[in-house]
């Protein structure tokens, strides 16, 4: 809640990008020497980790506002009218065997415009990633 609140006063525009990348950023950074202690990581597997969620909060800040936007729209609408069983789904995991999340799954992850909308974003994570992979 607090980072909710830090990144609210510190954001014009609220539930945008900047909101969205302040907001993870915070959550992560917090919970980051958690995770380690949970999993009982590797320092290589840390490395790794650590590199690929700060690359994931730093391309949703390099995303054009417009397809920021877009993919927000086009998200809302595709789990607008499933969004209890998508939870339920998200909860107990998306493989977990339950008829409906293979539905989910294939009706918004599989969806050609939403990946098409968000290509900058998943081609900033390729570029983020890959040193990643050589450097840890």
């Amino acid at each position: 809640m607090d980072q909710y609140m830090e990144c609210w006063i510190t954001n014009d525009e609220i539930y945008g990008k900047n909101f969205t990348g302040c907001l993870m950023r915070g959550l992560l950074t917090k919970t980051k020497a958690e995770y380690h202690h949970v999993f009982h990581m590797k320092e290589s597997v840390g490395c790794w980790v650590n590199t690929v969620i700060d690359g994931v909060v730093d391309c949703i800040e390099e995303i054009d506002d417009r397809d920021f936007e877009k993919f927000g729209l086009m998200w809302s609408e595709k789990i607008e009218n499933i969004f209890p069983e998508y939870m339920i789904c998200a909860r107990q995991g998306f493989f977990s065997g339950r008829p409906n999340c293979l539905k989910i799954v294939e009706e918004v992850f599989g969806n050609a415009e939403l990946w098409k909308a968000m290509s900058g974003y998943m081609s900033c994570l390729v570029r983020k990633v890959l040193p990643a992979i050589r450097d840890c």
